[in-house]
């Protein structure tokens, strides 16, 4: 633990522009690797399905992002104030309309990856008739543009504001922020919900959820925590951090983790309990699809991984006051997140859940470009907002 005498100049500044350029380098050529290998018949499929899950990482990793930003403008908790600038940078209106903007390959081959995209499927079937008004490839766009359009604005609008604030410390701007991220977190509630029902749960156009949109929120709001948390403890003792470190703000941002960690237990739970009392058929596809092939051993390493590891391993004080323990454990969350979001879409697709060349090849690529989006947002900016100094006042408080 950094100790509030532990000097600026002993210390390197965190820099993230020693990341940015290799990662957005590496992410560049992979997806134009993705890109050309889309254009082969024979490996067009398997590459367009490695390539929907890797943009679905890594877009939860920017909804996740902007949705905690949402709650820190909404309740005002010091914990947010560390990593305020990390949640802006990864979920920023450029990071959206990146995702938006490489969304277009998924557009243009949509009837390979959905059944209800297809004339001649739709034609011998009358459920995705009956869905056709709303489940139809112009609808899923126009849907996809406004989604993403709309968290867009929000986010290059607060991010504004706090920028603003910084530099004229007007606590008016705090009060407009709040103001608007309470209804906004209802929004992205709904928009979170409909977007991967769209997104994901329609790649089964026969089956559905209704508790999906949870689902997908608690994770990514868990997977963009885990990462903040994560570089945020790895660069504790990097300016300007040292100043604000405390076994307070580390037992805040582990308590944090757990309760999403017990959030994505419950919601996970409160889906299988609703298809198992519900007892129908066609509800009971989606567990089945993940029960065969060792898609049940995934299953199992989730259980233990996502919630029992973290959850017992959260409830240690002394791993919420030791920074490099609390990263490793956000480490962990980070790492079994992309299992989890692998077992939502692949399933889908695969009968085995043994990875594919093409899976590697789109979630760096994606990965990287995305790391280089946020290096870029995080270039520019103080890294701790100057208009809010109250974790500075508690440190120089305790001593």
């Amino acid at each position: 633990m950094a100790s509030h005498e532990h000097s600026h100049h002993d210390s390197v500044p965190f820099d993230t522009s020693k990341i940015g350029a290799p990662a957005g380098l590496l992410g560049g050529i992979l997806l134009v690797v993705s890109l050309a290998v889309m254009s082969v018949p024979d490996l067009r499929t398997q590459m367009l399905q490695s390539y929907l899950f890797g943009w679905v990482f890594w877009m939860t990793m920017v909804c996740g992002c902007f949705g905690l930003t949402l709650l820190h403008h909404t309740v005002r908790g010091t914990w947010g104030l560390p990593i305020m600038r990390m949640l802006e940078s990864g979920g920023s209106a450029r990071a959206f309309l990146f995702m938006g903007l490489f969304f277009a390959p998924v557009i243009a081959f949509m009837p390979t990856l959905y059944s209800w995209a297809n004339p001649e499927v739709v034609a011998a079937d009358k459920i995705l008739q009956w869905k056709q008004p709303y489940l139809n490839p112009q609808a899923f766009v126009i849907r996809a543009v406004v989604f993403i359009g709309i968290m867009a604005l929000m986010a290059w609008g607060f991010r504004r504001s706090t920028k603003r604030q910084d530099a004229s410390g007007d606590v008016n701007e705090q009060h407009l922020r709040t103001n608007h991220a309470a209804p906004g977190i209802l929004l992205f509630g709904l928009i979170m919900t409909f977007a991967f029902t769209d997104w994901v749960m329609s790649l089964d156009a026969h089956w559905f959820s209704t508790i999906w949109g949870v689902l997908f929120l608690v994770g990514s709001c868990m997977g963009a925590l885990s990462f903040c948390v994560m570089l945020l403890m790895a660069n504790a003792e990097k300016a300007p951090w040292p100043t604000v470190m405390s076994s307070n703000l580390t037992k805040d941002l582990g308590n944090l983790m757990f309760v999403f960690t017990m959030l994505w237990g419950y919601t996970h739970v409160s889906q299988f309990l609703i298809i198992w009392s519900g007892n129908l058929p066609e509800f009971t596809s989606y567990f089945k699809n993940r029960s065969d092939g060792g898609w049940n051993a995934v299953g199992c390493a989730l259980i233990v991984g996502q919630f029992f590891l973290p959850f017992v391993a959260l409830l240690v004080p002394r791993a919420k006051r030791a920074p490099m323990t609390l990263a490793k454990i956000a480490g962990w969350l980070f790492v079994i997140r992309i299992v989890d979001i692998y077992n939502f879409v692949m399933p889908f697709f695969r009968s085995t859940p043994m990875p594919a060349w093409t899976d590697i090849v789109a979630f760096l690529g994606f990965g990287g470009l995305w790391l280089a989006v946020f290096a870029r947002e995080m270039k520019g900016v103080a890294l701790l907002p100057k208009y809010d100094t109250r974790l500075q006042e508690a440190l120089e408080h305790a001593h």
